[in-house]
């Protein structure tokens, strides 16, 4: 366990390229301690802890049920504590309209493992944690969960890019914003027991796996 137990930890999954390192850097600047995380990019998630500093990297693969139960654990051990999920990683994949029969039954099961069904399980396992971050009292803003949405992309080459873009309560707060902005929002209906949950709408930007 650090020896900092007092900064809030935030857990970033997909925090080795693209907006997650952006949302860990501003995090660490708020005064956070943050958990980077990533699938296959462990050199870059190391590096990038040691130049933030109140920073650990763990890599999990996000498709895997027993990684997902890790990653949280060891995110909640690092610090003692866990107080905000930015579910922020994704995957994507780019099959062509002309082959639509390469989109197999295999790529979608994965899709849906780490763009659906991984984003609801971490809650879960962040869940007990969340609840003991409300119970100490501290503002709204350190216990919540985030969760980055992206806009309709196609390349152009006419290749659809399949990608699940979460739930339907995320994709009710419209068009993204500008690829260069970001734009913040909460659903209060959706808070219970004092746990926040947030959305970030950045446009078409990488969120990094």
């Amino acid at each position: 366990m650090h020896p900092d137990t007092e900064r809030s930890v935030a857990l970033v999954t997909g925090s080795t390229s693209g907006i997650g390192v952006a949302i860990a850097r501003r995090l660490v600047r708020e005064g956070y301690a943050v958990v980077l995380h990533s699938r296959n990019s462990a050199d870059a998630g190391n590096i990038l802890a040691s130049e933030l500093g109140h920073a650990a990297y763990v890599q999990a693969d996000l498709a895997l049920e027993d990684d997902r139960a890790r990653l949280v654990q060891k995110a909640a051990d690092l610090w003692g504590r866990l107080d905000v999920l930015v579910n922020n990683a994704g995957i994507s994949s780019v099959i062509p309209h002309a082959d639509l029969g390469a989109a197999t039954s295999g790529i979608w099961h994965e899709l849906y493992e780490v763009n659906v069904i991984a984003p609801f399980r971490l809650v879960a396992e962040a869940e007990p944690f969340l609840r003991t971050a409300a119970r100490r009292g501290r503002s709204a803003d350190h216990r919540c969960i985030i969760r980055p949405q992206s806009g309709d992309d196609q390349t152009a080459s006419g290749a659809q890019r399949y990608r699940d873009r979460g739930s339907p309560a995320a994709r009710r707060f419209g068009r993204p914003s500008a690829r260069e902005g970001c734009e913040v929002g909460e659903d209060a209906s959706l808070n219970h027991n004092h746990v926040r949950l947030a959305w970030i709408n950045r446009g078409n930007e990488d969120m990094g796996r």
